[in-house]
């Protein structure tokens, strides 16, 4: 088995594992999950051929005309492709795959500092959300508007 049948295989594993789990009503779909397990080898293979390094990033959109899809596909595929191993380092230049262990233990620390940020940034929301409820409620007399507030 060639290393592109490898990646089909386990990435067909991926999507049968989503087609088995219960379905929910009113929820969409994993992004790139209708492309499927060709597609996510075809990105593979064609970031081997031409995003080997950092200085030849490609962004999604230049991924996804590249390879006629839309950048909700490429970013599902990218997604189960890192899932599965695949050293895929990006940066605000675009996606490129690395064989360097170093590069990827710097991409995963970069992704965890902006998933820390994004925390920060969404306990301060809830907190300001809570006072701006309280105040209502505060001007209101205990009582919260049904309408506007």
């Amino acid at each position: 088995m060639d290393e592109l049948d490898e990646i089909y295989y386990r990435a067909s594993a991926t999507e049968t594992e989503r087609r088995e789990r219960p379905k929910r009503r009113n929820v969409r779909r994993p992004p790139g999950s209708a492309g499927g397990p060709q597609f996510t080898a075809r990105l593979l293979q064609h970031l081997k051929w031409h995003h080997a390094a950092q200085d030849r990033s490609a962004t999604k959109s230049q991924l996804a005309s590249a390879l006629h899809t839309g950048t909700r596909q490429v970013e599902g595929a990218i997604q189960t492709l890192r899932g599965l191993g695949e050293m895929i380092c990006s940066d605000g230049r675009g996606y490129w795959i690395t064989t360097d262990p170093d590069e990827w233990d710097e991409q995963i620390d970069a992704l965890a500092r902006r998933i820390h940020t994004q925390m920060e940034t969404v306990a301060q929301m809830r907190r300001a959300r809570d006072e701006r409820r309280r105040a209502s409620l505060a001007a209101h007399g205990g009582q919260h508007e049904i309408f506007g507030g």
